[in-house]
């Protein structure tokens, strides 16, 4: 299977794989075939293997290895080499998705884009960037903004910023069971029911890290239990909304960091550009990388991607973009329901277009 991502990254999966449907690739996100292949300006290739050749590598601790040009993460099942500048092969004993979104935000940093970790919508050609940490309301929100008719998605979780352009990111929408409301549709015909339990959710959730340790040494076991997940679905944005109403992307104009706070008000200001790259660029390196940050420092350590290109840039690239937009702060009170969070943004929003004053502003609740 051959398909371009966003018009820019190939990747090319060898039959050998065996958890295709797994992997966060759709049309929302991608197109497929070779003519579009050949269109990338840089490319991976996934193959499946029965055990992580490490002969040529030495040990450089916690399960890392080094080559010249390869790298195996022995926890996640992968060795990575790096065969020229614009081609990277992903040779795996276990599911990649991890590695893939990490490989790909590294080539797309070379090409001068950047992933974000955030929510965006577009109205006739304008964007919106509602940055954030997870967790705070960013599917609730583009929910409620596309339903208002006006607005187009972009992403929930992860969009492209090229420049002052932002482009979709369409992974499947992950759904958990507070999004109940939000997609009653979803829950109401999804054959395979996710625990709305509160109490037997937060039981299960303690001990994720030790089943993925458990699970993770072997072949397709955590494939299975993602794909079987039984406190979360993924669903495309395909399945959630119309044609219509997703976007093929557009010029940034405002952006909006969405968080949550201890008290009672919710709290709107203008934020200044250097502490709102520093919140969006910590935040996006966190959901990109997570847990293997130590393996994309030691790819920088054995030459494999440059260190410049991987953070000073992706810091340098956000800054550019945001220094042309409107920038602001949402606080939103953890009190306040996820189901609200998208009413209180379209509120604010209105609120700038009618009132000219650039301070802060409060609303009592």
């Amino acid at each position: 299977m051959k398909v371009l991502i966003s018009n820019l990254i190939g990747v090319k999966i060898d039959k050998s794989y065996p958890w295709k449907d797994t992997l966060f690739i759709n049309s929302g996100i991608a197109t497929f075939g070779d003519a579009e292949y050949e269109k990338s300006k840089a490319t991976i290739s996934i193959e499946k293997c029965k055990t992580l050749s490490s002969d040529d590598c030495r040990d450089i601790g916690e399960g890392m290895l080094i080559g010249n040009n390869v790298f195996v993460d022995m926890k996640y099942g992968v060795r990575i080499e790096r065969e020229s500048n614009n081609h990277i092969t992903l040779k795996v004993v276990q599911e990649c998705n991890e590695w893939l979104v990490i490989c790909i935000q590294l080539l797309l940093l070379e090409l001068n884009c950047t992933l974000v970790h955030a929510a965006a919508l577009e109205k006739d050609g304008e964007v919106l960037l509602l940055p954030s940490w997870g967790g705070v309301g960013k599917t609730a929100t583009v929910m409620r903004m596309v339903k208002e008719g006006e607005w187009k998605l972009l992403g929930d979780d992860l969009v492209i910023v090229k420049n002052n352009e932002i482009h979709p990111f369409l992974k499947p929408f992950v759904i958990y069971p507070y999004h109940k409301n939000l997609f009653p549709q979803v829950f109401q015909s999804n054959k395979r029911n996710i625990i709305t339990n509160s109490n037997l959710n937060k039981l299960l959730s303690s001990g994720i890290p030790y089943a993925k340790k458990i699970m993770r040494p072997i072949p397709g076991l955590l494939a299975f239990a993602r794909k079987h997940n039984p406190q979360s679905m993924r669903v495309s944005p395909l399945e959630l909304f119309d044609n219509k109403e997703i976007s093929n992307g557009g010029e940034l104009k405002k952006v909006i960091w969405l968080e949550r706070i201890v008290g009672n008000e919710v709290n709107y200001y203008e934020k200044e550009i250097e502490s709102l790259v520093s919140k969006v660029v910590s935040v996006s390196i966190l959901e990109l990388f997570a847990g293997r940050i130590n393996c994309v420092y030691a790819l920088n350590g054995a030459g494999i991607f440059d260190y410049q290109k991987t953070h000073i840039k992706m810091y340098d690239l956000i800054t550019s973009s945001f220094k042309r937009t409107e920038n602001f702060e949402l606080d939103i009170p953890t009190s306040i329901s996820i189901d609200d969070v998208g009413e209180i943004v379209l509120k604010h929003i209105v609120s700038d277009k009618s009132n000219d004053d650039s301070g802060s502003r409060m609303i009592e609740i």
